[in-house]
């Protein structure tokens, strides 16, 4: 994976960025009065395939009250709210890196988040998004 999207809108499935394609889960499933909201990734045969951007090796969430949600040094923030409408803004953040592992696959997962089931050769996304969680897999290089 070289890439992540959020795309939030009033359909019941929102149109992603040309190149991407939709993990099957809404985000805000079972939210009253928001618009769903999907994951989308863009995947590259082989690094260097698309734009030259680096794989993505690491996601992790990022929370805040008062609108400083900043991503961690060396990650970038997806720039879309998944908390929309809610008490706290909530962003996924991602590291690229030419080295180490990169991320192949990722999941959306429901559940109570201390106990949600992660697929077997996946980590979970450290934060609940609404409810839902997000789970990762490497390839091992």
């Amino acid at each position: 994976m070289v890439d992540i999207a959020l795309v939030s809108g009033p359909a019941s499935t929102p149109a992603g960025p040309e190149g991407f394609e939709r993990i099957q889960v809404d985000l805000n499933a079972g939210r009253k009065g928001v618009d769903p909201c999907f994951l989308y990734v863009r995947r590259a045969a082989k690094w260097g395939d698309i734009d030259d951007l680096a794989p993505i090796t690491d996601i992790t969430v990022i929370a805040s009250k008062d609108g400083t949600a900043e991503p961690p040094q060396g990650y970038d923030r997806i720039p879309l709210n998944v908390n929309d409408q809610g008490s706290f803004e909530v962003y996924l953040c991602i590291r690229r890196s030419r080295s180490g592992s990169p991320i192949t696959e990722i999941d959306v997962i429901h559940g109570p988040k201390a106990n949600v089931e992660v697929p077997h050769a996946f980590t979970k996304v450290p934060h609940d998004l609404n409810k839902v969680c997000a789970c990762s897999g490497c390839s091992r290089v």
